[in-house]
């Protein structure tokens, strides 16, 4: 339950994506008996992770942003900066010592380290291709995708109690969509594309870390083995997009980020090292606050940082909001939220 509620906290760029949100299990901890509210204030400690979650995840989506989309950074060289710095420091703090996984358990961790790096890879193409609005809003759609991918490769069934709060959702995003004036084509397909791929990763890490190698990976030793893989499926994707986009027109390949005026220099470097350090600081603060919180806090948390991201992005960086993209947003947070919510309750009353 902490693995997958660890994945499903930072969305917008660092290693860890938005996974199933139904990470129950018949066991529950003292906090979960308390509202979020009091499970926030029960202790210093809590809050001060709260907190430091808060900052980190909200950091790390506006200067990925700015990495992205301003300083005009490959996503695919971004991402393998992220994987490399997230791979040191969870080695440092593994003490250098790797798990170990038979020939069949690696050649599976391989494979799922490819969706692994492409979920990546293809969210950071979101951002730089489209608004942090947009995205954000977007994202709300996961749900929708990973209830479908559970059906058929899960065999899990959601009730229409819970499901329901997704189609305000959608119409929510469709609002959005069609008030951005500057969103083409291209955009839109690789935002609402890189949000299947992050449900069916959602789904085939629920299946590993609940099912195949619960007992064999704990939260530090999974990103010990994930990152190197994925950074080296980010090498071989490279070399596929260099080669497919290579072939196109020049307003092809600045579309896709592949003829960006991009130079290397030391500044450049420094501020992608800082990125990877940012990485890696979001993945402690996930770590550490699904120790300290509960399930329902990290959910109304992860609800607050996308309605802050939202806003934040509506002050300083977007000028061109009018009324009906506002509200499709305030559409799909509503919808959001009352989905959590009732997922909360479904999750409650199986526990009695």
């Amino acid at each position: 339950q902490k693995l997958l509620l660890i994945m499903s906290v930072a969305r917008d760029g660092p290693l860890l994506e938005h996974t199933i949100e139904d990470t129950h299990t018949n066991q529950q901890s003292p906090i979960n008996k308390n509202s979020w509210i009091q499970s926030i204030c029960a202790q210093q400690e809590m809050v001060f992770w709260c907190f430091y979650w808060f900052g980190a995840n909200l950091c790390i989506t506006f200067y990925n942003k700015h990495v992205l989309s301003s300083l005009h950074v490959s996503p695919l060289i971004n991402t393998f900066v992220h994987m490399t710095c997230t791979f040191i420091g969870c080695i440092i703090v593994q003490k250098f010592k790797f798990p170990s996984l038979t020939q069949s358990e690696f050649t599976r961790m391989i494979l799922y380290s490819f969706v692994f790096a492409l979920n990546i890879v293809w969210c950071q193409y979101a951002i730089k291709l489209t608004t942090l609005s947009l995205n954000q809003v977007c994202r709300a759609m996961t749900p929708v995708f990973q209830a479908t991918f559970s059906y058929f490769i899960a065999g899990r069934t959601f009730t229409c109690y819970s499901l329901v709060p997704l189609i305000p959702v959608c119409c929510g995003v469709a609002m959005t969509a069609k008030s951005e004036l500057d969103l083409t084509v291209i955009a839109l397909i690789v935002s609402i594309s890189s949000i299947i791929v992050s449900a069916l990763k959602g789904v085939l890490s629920m299946k590993i870390l609940q099912q195949d190698l619960k007992t064999k990976l704990q939260e530090y030793s999974f990103l010990v083995i994930v990152c190197p893989l994925a950074a080296m499926w980010v090498i071989v994707l490279n070399f596929v997009f260099y080669l497919y986009f290579s072939r196109g027109n020049d307003t092809t390949n600045n579309i896709n980020g592949i003829n960006d005026e991009f130079e290397w220099s030391l500044r450049m470097i420094v501020l992608l090292l800082i990125g990877g350090c940012m990485a890696f600081a979001v993945n402690v603060a996930s770590i550490g606050t699904v120790k300290r919180t509960s399930a329902t806090s990290m959910g109304v948390m992860a609800n607050s940082k996308q309605a802050l991201t939202i806003f934040g992005s509506m002050i300083f960086t977007e000028s061109n909001w009018i009324w009906q993209k506002l509200l499709g947003v305030c559409i799909t947070l509503m919808g959001a939220a009352l989905y959590s919510y009732r997922k909360e309750m479904e999750r409650q009353n199986r526990s009695r």
